[in-house]
């Protein structure tokens, strides 16, 4: 017969993206990690359109990361943030009504890490698993990523008026 493995399942909450969407202007130094991570398109001021991401973990196993550090293959050092971090977590792709891309943007996880229940079932941990210290999702946990954390935007400065799907793709 065959075996079936368990394995994580992260995907996108929809509905905590558009809860959560705002636009507004923010001003970026030249050196600014936002604008060396390419978090935003150029220095100055730009018009970015925030959100949150909540990545639940549906799958039957635990997504098990590990510390972040040197060594784990996960996460790579930043010199600009003098930290490790899982290198794009998230993209945030931006297209127009004929589904051509007209803006990228980038999530890097400091901590992946248990915050929400999102399945209140028998086999999901009843307390929070994983923490910065050792990261992980659990299996019917999420992790989620403020609207107002860095990067966690799309930059629209240069962005035609009009109408736009929002595609969020873990890695």
């Amino acid at each position: 017969g065959t075996t079936i493995c368990p394995m994580p399942d992260l995907t996108v909450d929809p509905a905590r993206v558009t809860s959560d969407m705002s636009f507004g202007w923010e001003f970026f130094e030249d050196g600014d990690c936002s604008v060396v991570d390419s978090c935003v398109r150029a220095p100055g001021w730009r018009r970015l359109m925030r959100f949150s991401t909540q990545t639940p973990n549906i799958g039957d196993a635990d997504a098990y990361f590990g510390p972040a550090r040197a060594g784990n293959p996960a996460f790579e050092y930043s010199a600009c943030t003098t930290q490790y971090r899982f290198m794009t977590y998230a993209q945030y792709h931006l297209r127009d009504t004929a589904g051509t891309e007209v803006a990228l943007g980038y999530k890097y996880a400091f901590c992946l890490m248990d915050t929400d229940r999102y399945v209140d079932a028998p086999e999901t941990s009843p307390t929070a698993v994983y923490t910065c210290a050792n990261q992980g999702i659990s299996r019917g946990w999420s992790d989620v990523y403020g609207a107002g954390l860095d990067c966690q935007w799309v930059d629209v400065t240069d962005i035609t008026p009009g109408d736009y799907t929002l595609r969020v793709s873990l890695n």
